[in-house]
């Protein structure tokens, strides 16, 4: 794993959000200077504090001359801007730390995302820096807005930037950072500070993280292409003080090979990430628009409980808000007498029902929308509205944009939410987002997402703060074996009979077995086991015994067994006939429940991670299987045994009695325990488990290890 230094204290990094003087380097007066566009954005932002220009020739950028030694640069500069050849990047980046700058912003490309010899100046520009305790964002990268500190450092012209606010965007490709810095400002969403992490060769998502949980975020939009150390970003997000969102690109095969060329990015196992982020209730979006888009949720106050009412001009678009709303679990409560009558004064025609969804397409006083809105948030019996609103140009405008206005002020008045959700024309709802401090949504379909994930939000950040913390594991049976087996065993995979001894050691019950290494052993074997018998044939070349007719189900005597455990030996000579088997394994047959899959793996990135779901051969079909890192604690234990969909047949229904699930988890942890204290096991699989009924337990029935190197 790469482990970034860590950050003295939390406000360490406001040097790089609040710089009261900048140094920018790489300047020139030619036409089409890259330099000279920071310092563009620097005027157009009407940034306050001090800007020193540096460059290879002297000369004149906006009334601000150009320096050629540092020996005419002031001293104090809180953060320096470099915009320079890679080639010149490392030599100006120790210059900058002998000046005492502590803080950079380098957006020079041609690092390692280029070639290998890029991959070499970034260690010498890391080992410069360090040796400074100079810290820096980047290299590739596109800077860092901070629209309070009217902080604007791409070299890109900014025409326009978000107003102040406080949710902050922490973007990998300086591209897409464009893209979102664009879109937050056509929706008018308030940002914190915006940072363009390219190559992450220092300050990288997790010390921004950090960084900002002393900020009182009111959220945190993430674009990454690569996360080098998952165990890091897993603490770093772990009960995180606002909402994050994230999309992570860089999950395909096509897309590794377009990263590895753009921000030198490393993939990670996909379905692992996704098990890191929802154990941590980071919300992942799959496309760059629903960043946008659910961010919106986070603009408004937090959704807390299930009762909406839903306000529509339209009856079409009502009925697909209330569908929307049943798939989404909300409650919608029936509007009270009063609320009704005041209502059906308001028609014309009272040719419409009165309900909620309440369809006001009868009423054509806007200000009966507003009282409607109004009532009903002061009656203390909902916990949001949605508000769908649809006009045309001309006369309705104005008295539409009044009603936007007074949704905005009760939404501030009551500290409930409002998802409103404009149907017009395009230059209509540009205008409006640019009018009304209110987040607006462009169908009822984004409207209730958006609800829904606030509400999703609240609950998990209202849980029990001790569900959260490491649950204790439970004991070892025999922590000496457990020990012994572990060291003892040589890389690679552990024989099978070893495997299954280690599952008894963690204590966990075992069919009863032994091992024959050749055919005169079967018979006094078998009867020592007992009958009825499975025969597993053990070979270090073919783990999936079943696939190939390794197993033998059902056997019912020692003549059985001798014959069915020669075919077993013949079958290993036909398929590896250069490698002789470890024997064939007399196991007694146990019937269960449920067949269960339990396993755990060390990830390169995410360290130790335990995985539960449907067993037996099924397991690779289905792949209905949840996933969660060690150490688990209760709320991540519920969450583990309540995703796989076959579970729910565990939990019991009709005539069906529940399987043993509080066996199940502390067969869960015990496992949990194996990984964090033994490192040298890369894998475990404990395939199939017959889970019994409630009460009884569960028997492992199978098992397969993989040990790595030993230490040294």
């Amino acid at each position: 794993m790469v482990h970034s230094p860590p950050l003295p204290s939390p406000g360490f990094l406001a040097p790089l959000f609040e710089a009261q003087s900048l140094l920018v380097i790489g300047a020139s007066d030619r036409p089409g200077n890259l330099a000279g566009g920071i310092v563009h954005n620097l005027l157009d932002a009407r940034y306050p504090g001090e800007i020193t220009l540096f460059g290879r020739r002297p000369g004149n950028l906006f009334g601000h001359r150009i320096r050629t030694s540092f020996a005419e640069v002031p001293a104090g500069v809180d953060l320096a801007v470099l915009l320079v050849p890679a080639a010149e990047a490392i030599g100006v980046l120790d210059q900058c730390g002998r000046h005492g700058i502590r803080f950079a912003v380098v957006e020079t490309g041609g690092f390692a995302e280029l070639d290998s010899a890029g991959r070499d100046a970034e260690r010498e520009l890391r080992a410069v820096a360090a040796r400074h305790g100079l810290r820096f964002t980047g290299p590739n990268g596109l800077g860092i807005v901070d629209p309070r500190s009217r902080l604007v450092l791409p070299f890109m012209h900014l025409p326009a930037l978000p107003r102040p606010g406080r949710i902050h965007l922490l973007i990998q490709s300086g591209g897409v950072g464009v893209y979102l810095l664009n879109r937050f400002t056509a929706e008018n969403l308030g940002v914190g500070s915006f940072v363009s992490l390219g190559n992450k060769l220092d300050l990288d998502e997790c010390d921004l993280l950090d960084h900002l949980r002393a900020e009182q975020p009111q959220a945190v939009c993430i674009y990454l292409e690569d996360i080098r150390d998952g165990r890091r970003f897993f603490a770093a997000t772990r009960d995180y003080p606002c909402p994050i969102l994230i999309q992570k690109a860089n999950v395909s095969r096509a897309g590794a090979q377009a990263a590895a060329s753009h921000t030198a990015a490393v993939a990670v196992d996909d379905r692992l990430l996704d098990a890191a982020l929802r154990q941590n209730g980071v919300t992942r979006v799959r496309e760059m628009k629903g960043l946008v888009q659910r961010v919106k949720a986070f603009a408004l106050p937090p959704l807390g409980g299930d009762r909406l009412l839903i306000v529509s001009r339209s009856g079409g678009h009502a009925v697909v808000a209330a569908d929307l709303a049943e798939r989404h679990g909300f409650i919608l409560p029936p509007l009270e007498a009063d609320l009704a009558a005041a209502v059906r004064a308001g028609q014309r025609a009272k040719v419409v029902g009165l309900s909620n969804p309440l369809d006001l397409g009868d009423v054509f006083d806007f200000d009966v929308y507003r009282q409607v809105v109004e009532r009903s948030l002061a009656a203390g019996e909902l916990d949001g509205v949605v508000c769908i609103h649809t006009y045309g140009a001309g006369p309705e405008e104005q008295p539409s944009r009044r009603l936007i206005h007074e949704l905005a002020r009760l939404v501030t008045a009551h500290g409930k939410p409002i998802f409103t959700c404009l149907l017009c024309t395009d230059a209509e709802l540009a205008t409006v987002r640019q009018q009304v401090d209110l987040p607006i949504f462009d169908s009822p379909e984004e409207a209730l997402a958006a609800a829904a994930l606030s509400r999703q939000t609240v609950a998990r950040q209202t849980r029990d703060p001790a569900r959260l913390l490491p649950l204790p594991l439970p004991p070892y049976a025999d922590a000496d074996r457990v020990t012994a087996l572990v060291d003892a065993g040589a890389p690679g995979l552990l024989p099978g009979d070893r495997a299954l001894e280690l599952v008894a050691a963690l204590g966990l019950p075992v069919a009863p077995a032994r091992l024959a290494r050749n055919i005169d052993e079967i018979e006094a074997l078998a009867a020592e086991v007992g009958f009825p018998l499975v025969l597993k044939l053990l070979h270090p070349a073919l783990p999936h015994k079943s696939d190939l007719g390794g197993v033998v189900l059902d056997v019912t005597s020692g003549a059985e067994a001798r014959q069915r455990a020669a075919g077993l030996w013949e079958l290993a000579a036909s398929l590896a006939p250069d490698q002789p088997p470890e024997g064939v394994l007399l196991q007694r047959l146990k019937r269960g429940f449920r067949e269960v899959f339990l396993g755990g793996r060390r990830d390169p990135s995410f360290g130790p991670v335990v995985l539960v779901g449907l067993g037996g051969v099924l397991v690779e079909v289905f792949q209905d299987v949840a996933i969660r890192l060690a150490p688990l604690a209760a709320a991540d234990l519920d969450e583990l045994l309540a995703e796989p969909v076959s579970f729910k047949a565990l939990r019991g229904a009709r005539n069906v009695p529940p399987g043993d699930l509080p066996w199940l988890r502390e067969a869960i942890l015990r496992v949990s325990r194996l990984l964090l204290d033994h490192p040298r096991v890369q894998e475990i699989d404990i395939n199939p488990i017959k889970l019994h009924r409630v009460g009884r337990g569960g028997t492992a029935v199978d098992a397969r290890v993989v040990l790595g190197p030993r230490e040294g």
